[in-house]
């Protein structure tokens, strides 16, 4: 649960920054632009597809642990919407922000679950392709998108979201531990 409350805060620091990040939460607030849907809900719908492939790949207790990871995230970062307002510079949102999202993610996959999205699609393609492309590939698309509709500057303080979050990442991250369906593909990312 401490990472979920992590994740969401940091999901929160970056969307109060009017940043973008990385993986389905930067996918989430791309499509939050156009939706007028909460962005917890929009997290949910955007990682749907990526729980279904997970399901076949990594087993139901997996997907279903992570499922339950990412309504429990997506309930706080509504929740902190409805609650607070943060006024704080951009560079401390991008930094927070990813710091928050990185710990957080250490956190839930220490447990063996994932918050979705593109960890499962990396860990799917992991056969063809490292997970580590994977997710630097589908990342630069995200940060990229931000280039139609954030100033230059935005779009480049996200980048710091993303470099804060993958720095905790390869600082703290082990091996989850082991449950009944998740292999060692998951410890591939």
């Amino acid at each position: 649960m401490e990472g979920c409350v992590l994740a969401a805060l940091g999901v929160f620091f970056v969307q109060s920054g009017g940043l973008l990040t990385g993986g389905t939460p930067g996918l989430a607030l791309v499509a939050h632009q156009f939706l007028p849907l909460t962005l917890g809900s929009v997290l949910i719908l955007v990682n749907l597809p990526f729980f279904l492939l997970g399901l076949k790949q990594l087993g139901w207790w997996f997907t279903l642990v992570s499922l339950a990871c990412l309504g429990a995230t997506a309930a706080m970062i509504d929740i902190l919407n409805l609650l607070m307002t943060l006024a704080i510079p951009t560079w401390l949102s991008a930094i927070l922000g990813g710091s928050f999202i990185g710990f957080g993610l250490v956190l839930v996959l220490g447990q063996g679950a994932s918050l979705g999205g593109l960890n499962i699609l990396a860990v799917s393609l992991a056969k063809h392709v490292s997970p580590s492309v994977t997710l630097l590939v589908t990342d630069a698309l995200i940060i990229s998108a931000g280039l139609f509709w954030l100033p230059l500057e935005q779009v480049l303080m996200s980048l710091l979201t993303v470099a804060a979050m993958t720095s905790v990442l390869a600082r703290y991250r082990k091996a989850p531990k082991p449950t009944p369906q998740v292999t060692g593909q998951l410890a591939e990312t």
